[in-house]
């Protein structure tokens, strides 16, 4: 009660909405420049079981961005140190932390059971995978990207007929841009954002981003939304697919 009070002042949170979070299971894949914050803040919202997947490990580059880490960390597994560093922020919740490569063949088993899925990845054909899954089972996910100052978000829920897919905005893999430039502090509100989107969810408070693709400019400091519709010939969720 101490911990959470903060949050719990929220309207219509109170009790109620701390226990959904408490009996939440939350996905993060990636955990890297978004996947940081991201975790931290759901974390410290008191989500109670936190899955992270990332198969890289920490170099001394990423630290300008990827702010669950220290000095400390480098040359170790990302996902086995994010969950040692998040267990320290909240104790009473249940972390995982997964040094594995998702694909095809452990997609089903390492995500089954999840209520909700969040996109921190650095590349489309693992994106695409996810959003597969996503569609398959009915589980939302919520898309960020990041491309040196600026943020992208969308929330994908597949139970809402009028929520399109990652494949109805992004038919095609984009081309892939090698080592780019990144400011942490972009990657940090565009985390922020996806995890606001998670818990909005979860506690029933607030409107998604659904069929909102939100471009997050930091070099002007504008937010502003491009509107995404289904696409009935979406090879994943289309009707006419």
């Amino acid at each position: 009660m101490t911990r959470y009070n903060r949050q719990m002042m929220l309207q219509n949170w109170e009790t109620k909405g701390q226990l959904k979070l408490k009996n939440s299971k939350v996905a993060v894949i990636g955990a890297g420049g978004l996947g940081s914050p991201v975790s931290l803040y759901l974390a410290a919202a008191g989500i109670g079981s936190i899955t992270i997947i990332d198969n890289d490990v920490l170099e001394l580059s990423n630290l300008n961005r990827q702010v669950i880490y220290s000095t400390e960390d480098i040359n170790k597994s990302k996902a086995l140190s994010a969950k040692t560093n998040l267990e320290k922020l909240n104790p009473a919740i249940n972390i995982v932390g997964l040094n594995v490569t998702i694909d095809n063949g452990n997609v089903d088993e390492l995500l089954k059971g999840m209520d909700i899925i969040v996109d921190c990845l650095d590349n489309f054909e693992t994106r695409y995978l996810i959003n597969s899954f996503c569609e398959r089972n009915k589980v939302p996910l919520v898309h960020g990207a990041i491309h040196a100052m600026e943020g992208r978000v969308l929330f994908i829920d597949p139970k809402n007929k009028d929520s399109p897919c990652l494949s109805c905005f992004y038919p095609e893999n984009p081309p892939k841009m090698g080592k780019f430039p990144v400011l942490g502090s972009t990657v940090g509100i565009t985390g922020a954002i996806q995890a606001t989107e998670v818990i909005k969810y979860l506690t029933g408070i607030g409107t998604n981003l659904i069929g909102k693709f939100l471009i997050i400019d930091t070099k002007m400091m504008e937010f502003r939304h491009i509107t995404i519709r289904n696409n009935p010939k979406c090879k994943v969720c289309g009707s006419e697919k």
